[in-house]
C-alpha cells in the first residue's frame, strides 16, 4: 500500500520552465531513474559512489546535479511517453492514471517518480492506496528491438537493466505488489508496443537485494557527509 501523504503535488512537466518546484523536491535523493548504478552484486559499485557524492553535493549546497540535456532520443520519449500511457490505459480499461507524480516520504533521502500510477483500491482508514506502478521507455528503434522480444523480468534485467532496477525501486518505494513497463515505438507496425508485468512475489530476491543497497548507501552517505561536516584544518 502507498500512504497518500507520500503521493507529492510536485509533477514532472514536459514544458522545462514548470519544472523548478520538481527538481527541488528532489535535491538530494536518490531517485529510481539512477539507482542501478548502486547495484552491484556484492557491494555499491564506483559508479554508485560517484552517485553518492552528487547526492552530499546538492544537500550541501542547494544546487540540483542534474542538468537538462536536450538530445534527440530524450526529445523522442518526452513526446511519445504520454501516447504510450494511454495505450496502456486502454489495455487495462482505466479511467485514469496518475502521471509523473513525486513519491516520497517526509525526510527520506529516497524517491521515485513512475510514469504512472495506477491507483486500485483505497485503504479502509482512507490514508492508504493499493496501486500498481508503470514506467515508459520510449527507445530508438534498436534498443525498442532489444527489449520488446523480452517476455519476463527477468530477460529485463540482463537486457535492459537500468529500467529493470528502476521498476524495482518505483515498486518498493510505492509498496506496490505489481509493476508495469511497457516499450513503445509509434511507427512500427509490429510490437510497437509490448508490455512486461512485474509481480514483487516472483522477484523477492532481487527487492531483498534492493533493500541491502538502501542500507549501504545511507552508510556511505552519512560516513562521507560527516567527515565534510567536521573538517577544521
Amino acid at each position: 500500500m502507498l500512504l497518500k501523504s507520500k503521493i507529492s503535488k510536485h509533477q514532472l512537466s514536459l514544458d522545462p520552465a514548470l519544472n523548478e518546484a520538481y527538481y527541488t523536491a528532489r535535491l538530494g535523493k536518490f531517485t529510481a531513474s539512477k539507482i542501478s548504478c548502486c547495484m552491484g552484486a556484492t557491494k555499491v559499485p564506483d559508479g554508485g559512489i560517484t552517485y553518492i557524492r552528487t547526492r552530499i553535493g546538492e544537500e550541501l549546497t542547494g544546487v540540483s546535479s542534474e542538468k537538462e540535456i536536450s538530445t534527440e532520443e530524450m526529445q523522442w520519449g518526452l513526446t511519445y511517453e504520454r501516447d504510450a500511457l494511454q495505450r496502456f490505459g486502454e489495455l487495462k480499461k482505466l479511467d485514469y492514471l496518475l502521471v509523473q507524480r513525486l513519491v516520497f516520504e517526509e525526510g527520506s533521502k529516497f524517491g521515485c517518480t513512475p510514469d504512472g500510477l495506477w491507483v486500485k483500491l483505497e485503504s479502509e482508514d482512507r490514508l492508504s492506496y493499493e496501486v500498481s506502478t508503470v514506467e515508459v521507455k520510449c527507445f530508438q528503434v534498436g534498443n525498442h528491438i532489444k527489449c520488446a522480444v523480452c517476455s519476463t523480468p527477468e530477460e529485463i534485467r540482463e537486457k535492459d537493466s537500468s529500467t529493470y532496477w528502476q521498476v524495482i525501486m518505483q515498486m518498493y518505494e510505492c509498496g506496490a505488489l505489481t509493476g508495469y513497463l511497457c516499450y513503445f515505438h509509434p511507427l512500427m507496425k509490429f510490437g510497437g508496443f509490448r508490455v512486461i508485468e512485474f509481480r514483487k512475489i516472483n522477484l523477492i530476491k532481487d527487492f531483498t537485494l534492493f533493500k541491502e543497497r538502501k542500507d549501504q548507501i545511507l552508510k556511505l552517505y552519512e560516513q562521507e557527509k560527516n567527515i565534510l561536516l567536521n573538517i577544521k584544518n
